[in-house]
């Protein structure tokens, strides 16, 4: 069974510069310079509005999803053949044992 590669445009590719200011803030959040290190994330909240910001890439886990239960189909589907084929295979050789 062969395994199907992931297309590049569904590899899940973090900002490098979110990803570390959040983790700066999530380290810092319990000490007193903790805005600091948070102000570029709560810059961005607004109580009114939610911005993109804050919205996972629902847009790519739904493309993600489609493209695993299309491969999980395809290898059952393969599996299936391959299955057929041994069965076949055994009944082949179980009626060439009772003819001997």
């Amino acid at each position: 069974m062969a395994d199907v590669p992931v297309p590049r445009k569904l590899i899940f590719i973090p900002d490098e510069i979110i990803q570390k200011d959040l983790i700066q803030c999530k380290n810092e959040r319990n000490t007193q310079n903790w805005f600091t290190y948070c102000k570029p994330s709560c810059e961005k909240f607004k109580v009114s509005t939610f911005e993109e910001f804050f919205e996972p890439d629902l847009d790519k886990f739904e493309a993600f999803y489609q493209f695993i239960r299309e491969s999980i189909q395809q290898i059952s589907n393969e599996e299936a053949k391959y299955s057929v084929h041994n069965s076949r295979l055994l009944s082949d050789i179980k009626k060439k044992r009772t003819k001997s």
